[in-house]
């Protein structure tokens, strides 16, 4: 007779709450559930709140957890420029083969190699023969592999002046722009080559992917590689269909980096609801250490 209801839920003093939450967590059932158990029994101001500040502390529950949570989506900011910011990362093995993929992030102009190494040589002498054809980026942006990280590499990129910019390690979604690619281009190669997986063959589905992939209209510029690269088409096989009267179509668009911006920002608040997290200094948090690949675990 002296319990105070909200909504058949038993409104419970402060004194009592802190005993109440221990008692609603003991089986750890995560933050969703917990606010459900509690819901249809209980109620308090900030009871939510409560519940989700209880759980995000529990060491047993942050030592457990299989992984951190994702972070909130920070996109690359938009080059004004071609070949600006290139993107670079491996690719393979596919079929024994490793490939070297390049993308302008204004452009999106991709380049693909196959390698016959991946060592830092190798792969300069690659860039040597881009850049003799584009000229040199102000940005590289790879992941922690041995063959961009090694002293050869870093020599080659200052000696040119290149800014090198390095993804976080075991976070290759932060070079985004080479992941995405690297799955079109794997997803292509596999559904174009035949059962004759020759050096041959991989080359002739390889340079008709580029070719197209070149040819048609981004999703986030609305124009294709070559349009903005070179100000005009790439003349391809479809163009030998139409009469010879037809006059070749140039390209006189600009990219429009509002239209970019809006994109990038449709992509960020589709990107699985994740919200940034803000510590201050002197907080106490669990890290996940991946040095050690096989058996990863969460340090204080």
């Amino acid at each position: 007779s002296e319990c105070v209801f909200w909504n058949n839920r038993l409104i419970i003093p402060e004194v009592l709450r802190k005993q109440i939450l221990k008692d609603l967590h003991q089986s750890h059932l995560g933050i969703i559930k917990m606010k459900s158990l509690a819901r249809s029994y209980l109620w308090w101001p900030g009871l939510n709140k409560n519940i989700e500040d209880i759980c995000r502390t529990c060491e047993n529950c942050l030592i457990n957890k299989p992984n951190p949570s994702k972070a909130v989506l920070n996109q690359w900011p938009f080059p004004d420029e071609v070949w600006y910011r290139l993107h670079l990362d491996f690719m393979g093995p596919i079929w024994n083969k490793q490939f070297l993929i390049i993308i302008d992030a204004h452009s999106k102009w991709l380049e693909v190699f196959m390698m016959n190494s991946i060592n830092s040589q190798a792969t300069i002498a690659v860039l040597r023969s881009v850049f003799a054809r584009f000229g040199l980026p102000r940005q590289i942006v790879t992941d922690n592999a041995t063959t961009f990280c090694s002293n050869e590499f870093q020599t080659f990129l200052n000696l040119n002046n290149i800014i090198h910019i390095t993804a976080p390690p075991f976070h290759p979604s932060s070079n985004g722009a080479a992941e995405n690619v690297v799955k079109t281009v794997k997803t292509a190669l596999k559904n174009a080559v035949g059962t004759n997986k020759t050096v041959d063959e991989i080359n002739k589905a390889l340079h008709n992917f580029l070719f197209d992939y070149r040819n048609v209209a981004h999703s986030t510029t609305d124009l294709s590689p070559s349009d903005i690269m070179f100000k005009r088409k790439l003349r391809t096989r479809f163009d030998n269909i139409l009469p010879p009267n037809v006059p070749f179509k140039k390209c006189v668009q600009q990219v429009n980096k509002n239209r970019v911006l809006e994109k990038q920002a449709k992509q960020k608040m589709y990107h699985g609801g994740r919200r940034s997290l803000v510590f201050t200094v002197g907080d106490k948090v669990t890290v996940k250490d991946y040095r050690e690949v096989k058996k990863p675990k969460w340090i204080k």
